[in-house]
């Protein structure tokens, strides 16, 4: 690495270690409500067919570290979003679900969107798009 290049690196320092209970596949900050939302994904057995997840919550303490605050189970979370003109979450899953999760961290709505699992999303006021393992992308208008 040239001199130029060391310049312009990032630096950071591990400052806490989240510990969740099954792979952690998504964060997402809740910055209105100081926390940080972890989607877990874990595979049932090895298989690839059964999957099972949840959104764990976390706050920081006064010493700057992660403290769970509740588990909120659903299916394998692939990615979430935060609309912070909502509080409302945004998660997809492995079986194709779209759900929103409210300020109280339980599932307000729920909607299929594809047979294949929901790999992202990405949301804009009342549109939220996905994409899907069987190759499409989707745009959902929320009523």
């Amino acid at each position: 690495m040239s001199e130029s290049d060391e310049s312009k690196s990032l630096s950071w320092k591990q400052t806490d270690l989240i510990e969740a209970e099954m792979p952690a596949c998504s964060v997402e900050w809740l910055p209105d409500q100081e926390l940080l939302a972890v989607g877990c994904y874990e595979l049932v057995d090895g298989e690839t067919s059964e999957r099972k997840g949840k959104i764990e919550f976390y706050s920081i303490d006064e010493h700057g570290k992660y403290k769970k605050e509740h588990d909120l189970q659903c299916a394998a979370i692939l990615d979430m979003k935060y609309d912070l003109a909502t509080s409302k979450l945004y998660a997809v899953d492995s079986n194709g679900f779209i759900s929103i999760i409210s300020k109280e961290k339980k599932i307000e709505k729920s909607f299929q969107t594809t047979q294949g699992l929901c790999l992202s999303l990405a949301i804009k006021e009342t549109s939220v798009a996905v994409s899907s393992s069987v190759g499409q992308g989707y745009k959902t208008r929320l009523l």
